[in-house]
């Protein structure tokens, strides 16, 4: 069961909508950081079952945040949902050749996030996490 979610954006509106989304009216535990060394330093400690990436952050792509996360030890096969407002064909193809469960378009519903972050996990739990492509290190 999803219980633990780590959640990387530097939008404070953003990070406020995903915050009663999950936490209120999803009943999960998350820890948003908005920074990717907040997270770095942050995630080992909360040990998140599941990483929720904005796809650009100032100065870091997503992708690079959580190539660093998969280097901190246990980490490797959490898996991650990027969310973007960059929903081009291109960029949406990369990043689930690169393994991630899923890409969200900004803006999203928050009404219906937990359930589609539970439905993407579930999916990866099922289907284990060597069925997607990894990231590169």
């Amino acid at each position: 069961m999803l219980e633990r979610i780590l959640h990387i954006e530097e939008n404070e509106d953003i990070r406020f909508v995903v915050y009663i989304a999950l936490s209120h009216l999803g009943g999960l535990d998350l820890l948003q950081c908005r920074t990717a060394r907040d997270a770095l330093t942050a995630a080992p400690g909360f040990r998140p079952q599941l990483l929720l990436l904005d796809v650009m952050n100032t100065g870091v792509r997503g992708e690079s945040i959580w190539r660093d996360l998969r280097d901190i030890a246990g980490f490797g096969d959490v898996p991650v949902i990027f969310l973007t407002a960059c929903v081009e064909r291109d960029m949406l193809d990369e990043l689930t050749t690169l393994g991630a469960l899923a890409v969200i378009a900004k803006p999203f519903d928050p009404m219906t996030l937990p359930d589609d972050l539970r439905q993407h996990w579930r999916r990866h739990r099922v289907s284990g996490p060597e069925s997607g492509t990894p990231l590169e290190r």
